[in-house]
């Protein structure tokens, strides 16, 4: 691995630690450059910016997002299982205690409008490959009927973060297992073969 891929690393974690410690209000590039131990001249040589570290953060959350679901998701042939799987796995994010801390960061970054809309529809994209996949298979199965399933799962994707924002900003009063289900079931009404 090349130096500028190392202090890319570094710079990334320290990023993520500097946000978790002091949200977007403390967020200082200095503090990054100080818990990464590089120059600035280095930072400079890996961002732009900082609005551009804040699209990496994105990109970087969204492959570990991306993975976790992966994993969940791959494995299942049923196609409405995949899609509840998949629903369940990106919203349950934001109730699991090791995950909340990082879907409010991510949350608050999407909601920054740091990142240019090309950044944000590779991220989404990345977000939704698994959910087009099993619209597609079960297009193919003679299970959904959908016209555009990319358009579906951006749907789908923008029904889950508006209730992952409700979850995070609420007092606890949401329950988000029923949410979870409501959705699911809304969506695979939406998707049946009528």
């Amino acid at each position: 691995m090349s130096n500028s891929a190392r202090a890319h690393e570094r710079l990334i974690a320290a990023a993520w630690d500097v946000l978790e410690r002091t949200g977007f209000d403390g967020f200082k590039v200095a503090s990054v450059i100080r818990k990464a131990g590089v120059s600035t001249k280095t930072f400079y040589r890996c961002f732009a910016s900082k609005d551009e570290l804040f699209v990496e953060l994105l990109r970087d959350e969204a492959k570990r997002g991306s993975a976790r679901i992966g994993r969940l998701v791959g494995a299942i042939a049923d196609p409405e299982l995949c899609i509840r799987t998949w629903i369940d796995a990106t919203m349950s994010a934001a109730a699991s205690p090791e995950l909340r801390s990082r879907t409010e960061l991510f949350a608050g970054l999407a909601g920054q409008g740091v990142a240019p809309p090309s950044a944000l529809a590779e991220i989404r994209g990345e977000l939704v490959a698994p959910l087009i996949a099993a619209i597609d298979d079960g297009v193919m199965g003679g299970r959904f009927a959908s016209a555009d399933s990319t358009a579906d799962a951006i749907r789908i994707l923008g029904m889950c973060r508006s209730a992952i924002v409700d979850i995070v900003a609420g007092d606890g009063s949401i329950d988000p297992d029923e949410i979870i289900g409501s959705i699911q079931d809304f969506t695979l009404r939406a998707l049946a073969v009528r």
